[in-house]
């Protein structure tokens, strides 16, 4: 239970402030309530009694974690399967026939902001359909990350109660999840096309490779024009040429950075990297 005291308008403002300067988080009064809700376990945890105490906080920048776990609560992800309906067309429809044609040895997929797994084992079920269906021989490569070590070590097990798989498709629920006492298990061999990493966009992260394709929804919304513009960028570097970049429908690329041309196709709308 939430025992810390409602904020007033003053005091969340003032933390507004400090996580855009200090975190690069923009974030507006609409979300108050659930932002205060998320922010009520950081802060009980630290011993933190207000929002305006919180906002001093992250601007000392502590060394005791404090700052990580307030990203990590503020990009806490909804656990519904059917939230990524967009990507499974994308992929069918467009990238993997793609693939198939150019037949490369490796396709390289980074999914960022994966929660607890639920988009990144969608996108290798997708991909294990399509190779079971067209015999595509290349060898697709997962990389799934979050900021949120907790949700990281959940997504490696790869369990879910019957409420969370609800939202997937029940031809989906048949073939690769498998029953596990009350729960249900991702299939290993869908495991296995995956590898869950933490991850926080807001440091370099040039080190992970190159990619041929960057999914990213909703995790740019969460940060400022300069900071997004920062990430966009880093994400062009790493893709492939005429790489692909996927996000949600509410967030923007081209007003921050003209590394991108948008692409709208009967399989949806993404962005491919400009060549150079």
């Amino acid at each position: 239970m939430n025992s810390v005291p409602p904020a007033s308008i003053e005091e969340y403002q003032t933390l507004l402030l400090a996580m855009q300067d200090v975190l690069g988080v923009v974030l507006t009064e609409e979300k108050r309530d659930v932002i205060s809700e998320r922010l009520a376990r950081v802060m009980q945890r630290y011993d933190i009694a207000s929002m305006a105490e919180l906002a001093q906080s992250i601007r000392q920048a502590p060394e005791n974690g404090l700052n990580t776990l307030v990203l990590e609560a503020l990009s806490e992800h909804d656990s519904s399967w059917a939230n990524h309906s967009g990507l499974p067309s994308m992929l069918s429809n467009y990238v993997l026939p793609a693939v198939a044609a150019a037949k490369p040895k490796q396709y390289r997929i980074w999914v960022t902001g994966c929660g607890r797994g639920q988009l990144a084992y969608l996108t290798a079920m997708t991909i294990a359909e399509y190779q079971q269906s067209h015999g595509v021989d290349t060898r697709f490569e997962i990389f799934a990350s979050d900021i949120s070590s907790a949700d990281i070590e959940l997504a490696k097990r790869g369990y879910y109660d019957v409420a969370t798989i609800e939202g997937l498709s029940t031809s989906y629920q048949k073939k690769y999840l498998e029953p596990d006492q009350d729960d249900w298990m991702v299939k290993q061999s869908i495991q296995d096309m995956v590898k869950f990493a933490i991850c926080d966009l807001l440091v370099p992260f040039d080190k992970l490779g190159h990619f041929d394709l960057i999914v990213c929804t909703d995790v740019l919304i969460y940060f400022s024009a300069a900071v997004r513009t920062q990430i966009l960028e880093e994400f062009a570097r790493l893709l492939d040429p005429s790489g692909i970049l996927f996000v949600g429908n509410s967030e923007a690329v081209m007003p921050f950075t003209q590394a991108y041309t948008r692409v709208s196709h009967d399989a949806g709308v993404f962005y491919r990297q400009r060549p150079h």
